[in-house]
């Protein structure tokens, strides 16, 4: 079997070739490799990496591939995920984002769009979701939007059934919305309520009329925005931060009640990232970025705060086949603050 090396060299050719072939441009290599497809199997992946090396091959001298058939089999299998990683992961799936009018939503609906998912942007703020519609439609991909209120039920089972109408069928749902109540003992009985009805009840109502959209598709993946906030004690926020504890309990039991379908749920925990909320909690403070990042940015071990798009990319590979044996477990976002 080739080194580890001669994989890493292998990989870097085989990004070369397909680029190339993306960019409309042929090389010998390809055209050597071309001329020994078979019909039928152009749309094999085995086939098109072996066709990938072949060119590489003859394009930039030999990498020392295996011979033996089986071998190289084997070895063209280890480079599928290689292949993944410059393809589209969301191709063709369906995807419903909520609080994706701004933050970490809307940055994860431009990613997922990216990777060729049709998007559903809902968000109870219009202007906020139709603005996020429009730069995925002038980036050519395909977007809907669906204003709700996801601590209605109604809301929550119009924007699963309006998606399956649209669609066909729903693969992937990011559970971002939320309402940030950063209080503690001060918190009124009404924030409570707002607070514990979008961050866990909207939250699993959502989850609740998504999944039988997924069940009849033969399984999908839940996406939570969980929270640092959900595992360690920070000062007057109990409010907001008791209810990320319980989107990290809701994933857990959650992935153990929907696994028999074929149904992945798993959460991601961002630390300090610079959104709308985090913008506010900063004009309340009267905090430049500077400050936040010398205050908040020094708990952590990179020395800064995070950016949506940061999050967005966390979330799309839970979201993706490449996390097909994930679930039931949480992801750190957050430059390292919990590790100290």
């Amino acid at each position: 079997m080739p080194s580890d090396d001669a994989t890493r060299s292998t990989s870097s050719s085989l990004i070369s070739s397909t680029a190339t072939r993306a960019g409309g441009g042929q090389t010998a290599g390809n055209r050597f490799a071309d001329s020994l497809a078979g019909p039928g199997h152009e749309s094999d992946l085995s086939f098109q990496v072996e066709k990938s090396l072949l060119g590489c091959e003859r394009s930039h001298g030999s990498l020392n591939l295996p011979q033996d058939a089986l071998v190289r089999k084997t070895y063209v299998h280890r480079l599928h995920l290689d292949v993944s990683c410059f393809g589209m992961r969301l191709q063709d799936k369906v995807a419903i984002i909520t609080g994706a009018g701004s933050g970490i939503g809307k940055a994860t609906a431009l990613v997922f769009a990216d990777e060729g998912a049709k998007v559903v942007v809902v968000d109870c703020d219009a202007a906020g979701g139709e603005r996020t519609v429009a730069e995925i439609e002038r980036q050519g991909h395909v977007a809907l939007f669906v204003r709700a209120d996801i601590s209605k039920e109604t809301d929550a089972e119009r924007l699963a059934s309006e998606t399956a109408k649209a669609f066909g069928g729903i693969d992937v749902l990011v559970n971002n919305a939320a309402i940030f109540v950063l209080k503690g003992f001060d918190a009124t009985v009404s924030e409570w309520h707002q607070s514990l009805a979008v961050n866990v009840i909207g939250t699993v109502l959502v989850t609740k009329y998504v999944v039988d959209s997924m069940k009849k598709r033969g399984g999908g993946a839940v996406v939570n925005l969980a929270s640092i906030s959900s595992w360690i004690a920070q000062s007057d926020i109990f409010a907001y931060s008791a209810t990320k504890a319980a989107v990290l309990q809701l994933t857990r039991n959650m992935a153990m009640d929907l696994a028999p379908w074929a149904i992945r749920v798993n959460c991601v925990c961002p630390g300090t990232i610079v959104t709308a909320a985090v913008q506010r909690y900063m004009e309340d403070r009267g905090l430049t970025v500077e400050q936040l990042n010398a205050d908040e940015g020094a708990k952590t071990l990179l020395k800064r705060v995070g950016q949506p798009h940061e999050v967005a990319r966390a979330i799309l590979f839970l979201a993706s086949d490449e996390a097909s044996y994930i679930t039931g477990t949480h992801l750190m976002v957050d430059g390292g603050y919990t590790a100290i």
